[in-house]
């Protein structure tokens, strides 16, 4: 699986995993349940989201199209 952003934290991750998935895009999360074991620490580059590499382009653009408005 390719990079395709890190998140601030596990809430923005999972909002961008929705948007994804409802375009039936595959997305797996690392590190989403980090922050919590960090407790008050910023989990800045430890909450990342994935796509498989067919689906990169694809889910970049809708990236740039839906989440940075």
């Amino acid at each position: 699986m390719k990079l395709l952003f890190e998140a601030d934290n596990a809430i923005e991750a999972r909002l961008i995993a929705d948007l994804l998935e409802r375009e039936n895009i595959f997305v797996r999360i690392d590190g989403e349940l980090l922050q919590g074991a960090i407790g008050e620490l910023q989990a800045m580059g430890l909450v990342r989201v994935l796509v498989f590499e067919a689906d990169l382009q694809r889910a970049q653009k809708i990236l740039d199209d839906e989440w940075h408005e």
